[in-house]
């Protein structure tokens, strides 16, 4: 049985070439999906390298192994789309991903294309999926950004590797509450209170740099990690920041009618190697010192070197 019989019965996609790259035949599987705009580049005595729609790789390939005398595999993850070919589905005829065998004989190269397209969407609807579910495990569902579990497990990560290495650089924390938060949502309603805690995570994300970590830490409580503060400026600048853009961009209900909501904070600066517990809890009191005192307003601390410093906004008001 002559090779031009058998291909024909081979459920995949069969060129046969010469020594010199030009075309010989093209099996009936090839023709059934390859794109129609294309066929003229596979007719018989057509040079394949010469071919606009064979992708860079299938040429590379076939040079590099026909110095080798070597067979070759174009694995679909390298070039997924080596061929112009599309698949037989009855509803929508789409791009066929293959994986394409290069086979060298004394006198024939055959290029020998699978169809792996179920494949690839089965590999990319899982990375997807993969994706999806990293970035919910990460992510506050409400507010869209990092959640309790992602702050920590990156601060235990930094503090495992600055012990590790002995070296250890300044941070900070910044731990957050909304003022009266129980009261927003006993007089208007919890979805008003859900649309005011993805405000405050909004006015977060646009008042911290990339490289911060800012979260919704539980509840009314939010916590960002600021991995580079070097000196007491810093923290001022900070929160001096927040609050500015906290009361220049008003929370609005659905009736247009603005609010005004206000929020206490506690900022401890510490090393990256210093107990992470600790350095939450040392936030914690820092933030509950600030209501105590008033509300509306912040503590910082640098470390366990100096007493608890307060940052009071321009024209707060006592709540």
């Amino acid at each position: 049985m002559s090779i031009f019989i058998s291909v024909e019965q081979v459920p995949f996609a069969v060129i046969t070439l010469n020594l010199q790259f030009e075309i010989k035949h093209v099996n009936e599987y090839f023709l059934r999906h390859l794109n129609p705009e294309y066929i003229w580049e596979y007719q018989t005595g057509r040079n394949l390298l010469q071919a606009n729609s064979v992708h860079d790789t299938v040429v590379t390939t076939l040079l590099e192994g026909s110095k080798l005398n070597s067979d070759q595999l174009i694995f679909w993850k390298d070039c997924p789309y080596p061929l112009p070919l599309l698949t037989a589905s009855a509803i929508k005829r789409e791009n066929m991903a293959c994986q394409v065998n290069i086979i060298y004989s004394d006198d024939q190269i055959y290029l020998i294309a699978s169809d792996v397209t179920n494949e690839v969407r089965s590999t990319k609807e899982y990375e997807l999926a993969a994706t999806r579910l990293l970035h919910e495990s990460q992510h506050c569902s409400l507010t869209g950004i990092y959640n309790r579990r992602f702050v920590t497990e990156q601060l235990k990560r930094n503090y495992s590797l600055s012990v590790r290495e002995g070296q250890a650089q300044t941070c900070a924390l910044l731990l957050l509450d909304i003022d009266h938060f129980k009261s927003i949502n006993d007089k208007y309603g919890h979805n008003v209170g859900d649309d005011v805690l993805v405000w405050f995570a909004k006015v977060l994300t646009s008042v911290f740099r990339d490289t911060d970590i800012a979260s919704r830490y539980g509840g009314e409580e939010f916590l960002v990690y600021l991995p580079r503060v070097w000196e007491r400026s810093d923290v001022i600048r900070v929160m001096e920041r927040l609050y500015e853009t906290a009361k220049k961009t008003p929370f609005r209900l659905s009736s247009g009618d603005e609010m005004q909501i206000t929020f206490s904070s506690g900022c401890y600066c510490m090393l990256t190697n210093d107990d992470v517990e600790n350095s939450i809890h040392k936030a914690d009191q820092l933030m509950y010192l600030a209501k105590k005192s008033g509300r509306d307003r912040g503590y910082f601390q640098i470390r366990d070197r100096s007493n608890p410093i307060p940052y009071i906004p321009d024209n707060h008001g006592d709540q």
